[in-house]
């Protein structure tokens, strides 16, 4: 296993960090998917007890994968937050002081989770565009839809394979000849067991690492 690990695809130079997140060394960009900022205080409103530390985590983990690469752009595929009522006033300080420290651009597109009439403070610096968005030889979505002659990058079902005796779910990157699916980057979220055919390319995660299956 290794903290990250190099492929390409359609002729593009990737790398794929063990904290589920991709390189795109062309253009200098960070692809993930799925934060789901705001989960936790969704839950809290519901009486359930989440700390509201799992964003201060998550961020601190974006911030070492934008320092790591020399990333000079963040694009997220969807799901960035997870419902209106998580936008709350300690979520809102939290992602403000952030971005004091990661100032890099950010684009995201909208998710299903993403709510479409909010209109997010001006401090966050986030651009917002709707599916697709092409760039290159790739378009990227949301929810997994291939494209008929650009590859297809997007999120939104949180891949996992099970694994081992008893049996592990674990988060991956799951490529097809036509399609690639980001983990969920939110480290409270769930995930979808997957059943990759034989010309696909699994990368599983595990604590900060990423490992080829084929």
């Amino acid at each position: 296993m290794a903290k990250s690990l190099s492929t390409e695809v359609r002729g593009q130079e990737l790398t794929l960090y063990g904290r589920k997140a991709v390189y795109w060394h062309a253009k200098k960009t960070l692809i993930l998917a799925d934060t789901h900022w705001g989960k936790a205080e969704v839950f809290q409103e519901h009486g359930i007890p989440v700390p509201s530390t799992v964003l201060d985590s998550d961020l601190d983990e974006l911030t070492h994968i934008v320092e790591e690469s020399g990333a000079e752009r963040i694009l997220i595929l969807g799901d960035l937050m997870h419902s209106p009522k998580g936008l709350s006033d300690n979520v809102n300080r939290t992602i403000e002081t952030w971005r004091k420290r990661c100032s890099v651009p950010i684009l995201s597109i909208r998710g299903n989770h993403d709510p479409k009439t909010t209109v997010f403070p001006e401090h966050w610096k986030i651009d917002w565009v709707n599916e697709p968005y092409v760039e290159g030889p790739f378009c990227f979505r949301h929810e997994p839809e291939a494209s008929k002659d650009l590859y297809t990058w997007c999120g939104h079902i949180h891949p996992v394979l099970h694994l081992g005796r008893p049996r592990m779910r674990l988060p991956c990157f799951w490529l097809s000849p036509s399609l690639g699916v980001l983990p969920s980057f939110g480290s409270f979220t769930g995930g979808f067991a997957v059943k990759p055919k034989r010309m696909d390319n699994v990368f599983v995660v595990s604590e900060g690492e990423v490992f080829s299956l084929n």
